[in-house]
Parts: C-alpha cells; structure tokens; sequence
C-alpha cells in the first residue's frame, strides 16, 4: 500500500483512528499531514519500513538502522506534543 504524503493516514481505517489518537501528526506548514518530528518524505519512508515489517520479511541492517533514526525523532516530537496538549488543557482547567 502506498502512502502519499499529503494523507499518509489513509491507511487502514483503524490504525488510522489509532494513529490519530496516539498524537503521531502533526499539520505542516504546506497543510500536509505528516508523522511528528518528520518531514513528508521521511513520514512516507517511515510507512514504508512499517509495511515492510508487516509483510514478515527481513529487513536489511540499513534499513532497520534507518527506521531507528527516524523514530528516534518521531517518537520525542510526538511526546513533546502530547506534553503540549496536557500544558494547555491545565492552563485551561486553572
């Protein structure tokens, strides 16, 4: 399945719904929604890697070295905004 960059969460519609509610996109500044923390080109190489695995077939140590990095920088980007999201929720509540 491919996955354009300007909808990548057009993948299946629950790991879409769980995708979204696990605060993994973001909105670019073109309007695109890409993974948090990566660019539309890394958020389609991204799913790439994430359908590889799921096909069950190996990845080569370039590739899984690859997928690491960009979780790396997925992953915090995608805490820092839930962190966000719970800083203004309390301003709100106080």
């Amino acid at each position: 399945m491919m996955h354009t960059p300007q909808n990548p969460s057009a993948r299946h519609p629950r790991e879409s719904e769980f995708l979204i509610a696990m605060r993994c996109f973001v909105t670019n500044a073109s309007g695109e929604r890409v993974l948090a923390g990566l660019s539309p080109s890394e958020t389609e190489e991204y799913f790439s890697y994430v359908d590889l695995l799921a096909t069950g077939l190996d990845q080569s140590a370039e590739q899984r070295d690859r997928w690491l990095q960009l979780y790396r920088r997925h992953e915090p980007a995608r805490l820092a905004l839930i962190a966000a999201e719970s800083t203004n929720r309390s301003r709100v509540q106080n």
